[in-house]
């Protein structure tokens, strides 16, 4: 992925603490800073993600001034970002009422996924869990092919 080439200066990386713990991201965010791409780690998402953690991520996004983001890890990174990016692009709309068909129908920034797993069905539209301590709204925003 060349994110020079698309004229992406800052990226939001989105993972999980212990990807970054057991440095899985080292040579990824090495060649980001080779390539003059700055970058922000966000490693707040927790397994089964909440609208807490999306909007966490979208906080750091915009106070950082990104352009893009990319998400790291298994699903539940990859779908926070995914979340993360609709949120951004489509800002009028709290993630509760994206759940459904079609919710999603502004751009999103540029979006990128580097899956470190198989089979969690990251290739899927965005799915955040319930998790009621953290009052998320758990379901699917389905139907948009910004997200996919």
């Amino acid at each position: 992925m060349n994110l020079r080439i698309r004229e992406i200066g800052h990226v939001l990386v989105v993972t999980d603490k212990m990807l970054m713990e057991l440095k899985l991201l080292d040579s990824f965010l090495a060649s980001l800073e080779q390539n003059g791409v700055k970058y922000t780690v966000f490693d707040g998402v927790q397994p089964n993600p909440t609208i807490e953690n999306v909007e966490n991520g979208r906080r750091v996004y915009r106070e950082q001034r990104c352009d893009g983001i990319v998400g790291f890890g298994g699903g539940s990174p990859i779908d926070c970002a995914k979340v993360i990016a609709a949120r951004i692009g489509n800002p009028f709309l709290s993630v509760r009422r994206m759940k459904g068909l079609f919710k999603v129908i502004l751009p999103i920034p540029p979006f990128f996924c580097v899956p470190t797993t198989a089979g969690t069905g990251t290739e899927t539209p965005a799915r955040l869990a319930p998790a009621a301590s953290q009052r998320s709204h758990g379901g699917l925003l389905r139907g948009c092919a910004r997200l996919v």
